[in-house]
């Protein structure tokens, strides 16, 4: 595989080097940089040097990877381009895996937990039995967990409803969006359900209409990642009418909010790692980690669970630089999507809409870092191909001046 991505990224030096030197891509690149830092720095207890030496190459093949194909296949600044080179690249395949993961779970086909997985007890699946139907939640063979492999699902879910949204009607497209949502469902992640319907619900009313409303929706997104969180503490024990029980396994907000607050006590109390961070799996290496282990008695590696929350991730592993190159680029992607809307909306509907997910569904998950890499795949493809399509637009000077 490595060798396929060496061949790629070599082939495509000359425009890989004009997307880093770039002035409107430094952003993205200064949070590529330290990722691979955190990398180096880790402080995972089950890692050696050879994984680390390994995870480094491929990360980094992958990130110069997404450059090339990106750059390669969008010459134009067109939507089309946008569509097809997300279709054929990140959705068709993604889709294939999931039906495999569907074929092998019907099939009764299971791999060994100790081998691939963090095993965690599964739960009911409270979502299906409102409708009547009593089962527990489904942990697909080929995946290693619940809530970030749903996290996955629903952004991918997304992108592909997004997508079908703005192109004319397609089997193809309907049986992917079906396929997605058949592996979705099962997993009974409500977040990774409801905050795509939403969105995409926002997006039907909206596409038609000249409106600021949508852009300055989009425009929240990185107060989302404070705000959302808070909302939840907050509102949450109101309508659960408890929260005295908080070491609990099945009350899964509860035991995040657990999470939180051992992380808030630990960067109130300022340290200088807390600048630069601790390095992958920071969380254990503050010893945070350590305090919240002992809720998760069904877990192996219980002192390795996250935080749940990407802010505290990225806090953990890259401190507080890495958390405001990573809100700083939030901020610059929602502001181009405004200023580009009135000329490109189908592209500014789509990333719009994919910043808006991972802003929401990253508040109870941590969703930036390596905990589940696939996920930061497919949100850098995304902005990057965004990026390459503005770089474009850029020199073309095509954009509104007046928003």
């Amino acid at each position: 595989m490595n060798t396929c991505l060496i061949y790629r990224v070599l082939g495509e030096s000359t425009k890989i080097v004009s997307f880093i030197k770039y002035k409107g891509n430094r952003t993205i690149v200064y949070l590529m940089v330290l990722f691979i830092i955190s990398l180096l720095r880790t402080t995972n207890p089950n890692t050696d040097i050879v994984n680390i030496g390994y995870k480094l190459l491929t990360t980094f093949l992958v990130f110069l990877y997404v450059i090339a194909i990106c750059s390669r296949y969008i010459m134009y600044g067109r939507y089309e381009e946008v569509q097809m080179l997300l279709q054929k690249v990140a959705i068709y395949p993604f889709i294939l895996f999931c039906l495999i993961n569907l074929a092998l779970y019907f099939l009764q086909i299971k791999i060994d937990d100790s081998e691939v997985t963090s095993y965690q007890e599964a739960g009911p699946a409270l979502l299906l039995s409102k409708f009547g139907i009593e089962m527990l939640r489904v942990k697909f063979p080929l995946v290693t967990g619940y809530n970030t492999f749903a996290a996955l699902v629903g952004l991918v879910f997304l992108l592909q409803v997004l997508i079908t949204i703005f192109n004319p009607f397609s089997l193809v497209k309907i049986f992917c969006c079906t396929v997605l949502l058949c592996t979705l469902v099962p997993i009974d992640s409500r977040v990774s359900i409801f905050v795509p319907l939403i969105i995409i619900c926002l997006t039907f009313i909206f596409k038609k209409i000249s409106s600021p409303f949508i852009c300055n929706l989009y425009s929240t997104v990185p107060y989302i990642y404070f705000i959302f969180p808070i909302m939840l503490v907050s509102i949450f024990p109101l309508l659960t009418g408890n929260i005295a029980d908080v070491q609990r396994e099945d009350d899964s907000e509860f035991i995040r909010f657990t999470i939180w607050a051992i992380s808030l006590k630990v960067f109130a109390a300022f340290d200088i790692y807390h600048l630069i961070g601790y390095g992958e799996f920071g969380h254990y290496g503050s010893n945070a980690s350590k305090q919240w282990a002992s809720i998760f008695t069904s877990w192996t590696n219980n002192n390795l669970i996250t935080t749940h929350n990407s802010v505290f991730s990225i806090l953990f592993d890259m401190g507080y630089i890495g958390l405001i190159i990573f809100i700083k680029l939030n901020f610059e992607i929602t502001s181009k999507v405004r200023k580009y809307f009135p000329v490109l909306r189908e592209v500014a509907f789509i990333v719009g809409g994919i910043v808006l997910f991972c802003s929401i569904v990253g508040s109870t998950e941590s969703l930036i870092g390596f905990y589940f890499p696939n996920f930061l795949m497919y949100f850098f493809f995304v902005i990057v191909a965004f990026f390459q399509v503005l770089s474009i637009l850029k020199e073309k000077k095509v954009y509104n001046s007046h928003i």
